[in-house]
């Protein structure tokens, strides 16, 4: 895990390798004495230093956060990760987040799911997948008129004055304005 928030002085592979850990007067960053200097710490910890390395290189490191939900979400995270190496049982076995536990709808929701552009696609259809898989109550609409629900990706085109009439979005926007459905985007 590594700071990513410039403010907060973020960690930087290429500036821990060199010992740039002071900004200087113009905002920039330089070298400045340290308890363990980066050939200390390859000396003496030569395993640390190896891990550290591997999990820059592949961008396994995972940033840090401090936002409430962000937190709870980052736990999470090195809980699942740390359930996937050998010898460890406890993180494979977590209860399901309480926004997944409240999304068990009582009531059914047909979800009708558009954008404007072919790219959406892809995202349409993994959004399909993780909305069903949250309640048996939530399915894909296949027409607007039978949705319950409406959601709009807002991808480009899609609000623009020459799009208002043009794109099946920008219609569909305006077909679920008049049967009054739920909208989100």
């Amino acid at each position: 895990m590594c700071e990513t928030e410039e403010r907060f002085w973020a960690w930087d592979y290429q500036r821990w390798t060199k010992d740039l850990c002071a900004r200087g007067s113009s905002g920039g960053w330089q070298r400045a004495p340290l308890q363990n200097s980066f050939a200390d710490v390859q000396e003496k910890y030569p395993a640390v230093v190896q891990l550290i390395t591997a999990q820059h290189m592949s961008r396994r490191m995972m940033p840090f956060r401090r936002r409430d939900f962000e937190a709870t979400a980052l736990v999470r995270e090195l809980l699942l990760r740390a359930g996937h190496s050998p010898g460890i049982q406890w993180g494979r076995h977590l209860p399901a987040p309480k926004a997944e536990l409240s999304a068990e709808l009582s009531v059914p929701r047909r979800i009708w799911i558009t954008a404007s552009i072919p790219p959406a696609a892809e995202l349409q259809f993994q959004l399909s997948r993780s909305l069903c898989a949250l309640s048996p109550n939530i399915r894909i609409a296949l027409s607007l008129k039978e949705a319950t629900h409406v959601l709009f990706l807002l991808t480009d085109g899609i609000v623009s004055d020459k799009s208002a009439e043009h794109t099946p979005p920008a219609r569909q926007l305006l077909e679920a304005q008049e049967l009054k459905l739920p909208t989100g985007s």
